[in-house]
């Protein structure tokens, strides 16, 4: 009987390389700021260094296909994020409040400090990041900023993705420096205070 061609892939290598995604995905998260080695992470979900190379081709390429099953997973949320709320007001400030929540309780604030403590400075990881991560949740909020502008409620001379940078970095700031950088004991800041603060003075600059 004839072997498999060199090269080929078993029938069951799409469902083996997810499940080790999976379980890479959750030691990852775990500590999210600390930089597990490839041996480190083959222990963790106990398999071997080959065994990861070949689904993956190294530990850039775990990382890599851990940004992107994130971004996979998120669709339903990032076209949600993407849709217009109402009224102009209404909208700024239950997008900030939907991303409060999902920082504080769904485990997004963890999965920024990942991406940034592997994408900083690095070639590949960095795009990474960016790609399957910081630059959808910024095209999201582009999109439904767009449909305000074109109705007019938004000045036309507002470039749209500043508008959604400078709508998001405040909070993503503002969380990290409460909660994981200990700001909450060292400086305590009142979230809702400054939600309501940046939502008002947000809708100055989209209507200058």
């Amino acid at each position: 009987m004839a072997g498999k061609p060199k090269g080929s892939r078993s029938k069951d290598y799409d469902d083996k390389r997810q499940k080790l995604l999976s379980k890479a995905g959750r030691l990852l998260l775990k500590q999210p700021t600390e930089k597990l080695s490839l041996r480190q992470i083959a222990e963790g979900i106990e398999v071997t260094i080959p065994t990861l190379n070949h689904y993956f081709g190294g530990r850039d390429g775990i990382i890599t296909a851990f940004l992107e099953y994130t971004w996979q997973s998120a669709q339903r949320h990032l076209t949600d994020a993407a849709e217009p709320k109402g009224e102009l007001a209404d909208c700024v400030r239950s997008k900030l409040d939907n991303l409060t929540d999902a920082m504080l309780n769904f485990g997004l604030e963890q999965l920024h400090m990942f991406g940034m403590t592997e994408g900083l400075g690095h070639t590949t990881l960095g795009p990474a990041y960016l790609n399957y991560f910081l630059e959808p949740t910024l095209q999201a909020g582009e999109k439904w900023l767009s449909y305000y502008q074109l109705k007019g409620e938004i000045a036309p001379d507002i470039d749209l993705r500043f508008a959604a940078i400078a709508l998001y970095s405040p909070l993503l700031i503002l969380l990290m420096h409460q909660h994981q950088l200990g700001g909450a004991k060292v400086r305590e800041a009142k979230v809702d205070q400054f939600v309501e603060q940046h939502s008002k003075n947000f809708l100055k600059y989209l209507r200058k």
